[in-house]
């Protein structure tokens, strides 16, 4: 049994298609492929940046996904600087992807700097107040930048299916920066009132720490 367990977290680790990094290394290979390959003549001068941009895109999101931010927001950054470039031979569609996937690289490195390694009995609870302020603020401070150009360059109207998620997430963001709601530009100020419940409901706060059960593992929500 411990034989066959030990197989399954060797397996899992290179394998499993969320916990996995079979991913990563792959368009990691890509990448570096991408970057020795000499650019062909042949070929339109956009083309190149293209392939780079759809790599450096995925790869940042794979790895942000692994927990792995700091590299993985560095290659989101790639991908966007390459946007000036390649905007015009793209769909308006994944341009706005690019920009919301930095800004969830940087906020999920917030998380991680605050609410993962410096844990307290306020994280991530709505409405972020008290212990659940980030001291670390590199993360949602720029987070902030890239919903805000997401919003300032579409409307509901001309939404791409981000204009709405980055609505939320930068009130979020200004949230965790003790800076909601007087700071949230008012256009894209999100109510108050929409994070009061209906009804009379106590705030929990969490115990796992003192009760030395709060382990870091993926069973955060039982």
């Amino acid at each position: 049994m411990i034989d066959t367990l030990e197989k399954v977290a060797t397996e899992a680790a290179r394998e499993h298609p969320y916990l996995g990094d079979r991913l990563v290394r792959r368009l990691r290979l890509e990448l570096t492929d991408l970057e020795k390959k000499p650019v062909d003549k042949n070929t339109p001068s956009y083309w190149h940046d293209l392939n780079r941009w759809k790599v450096l895109l995925d790869l940042g999101v794979a790895e942000v996904r692994l927990g792995e931010e700091d590299i993985g927001v560095k290659h989101l950054q790639l991908a966007y600087s390459l946007l000036p470039k390649i905007r015009s031979y793209i769909q308006r569609g994944k341009v706005d992807q690019t920009i919301f996937e930095v800004g969830v690289g940087y906020m999920r490195l917030g998380e991680t700097q605050n609410c993962t390694l410096q844990h307290s009995t306020e994280s991530c609870m709505l409405p972020i107040q008290g212990n659940g302020i980030h001291s670390r603020t590199e993360g949602s401070t720029n987070a902030i930048k890239y919903f805000q150009e997401i919003l300032h360059n579409s409307s509901p109207k001309t939404d791409h299916g981000y204009y709405f998620p980055a609505l939320w997430l930068m009130n979020i963001a200004y949230m965790t920066l003790n800076q909601y709601p007087d700071h949230v530009p008012e256009l894209y100020r999100i109510p108050e009132s929409v994070l009061r419940s209906q009804v009379s409901f106590p705030r929990f706060s969490s115990v796992a720490i003192k009760l030395g059960v709060g382990s870091f593992n993926l069973a955060g929500g039982s």
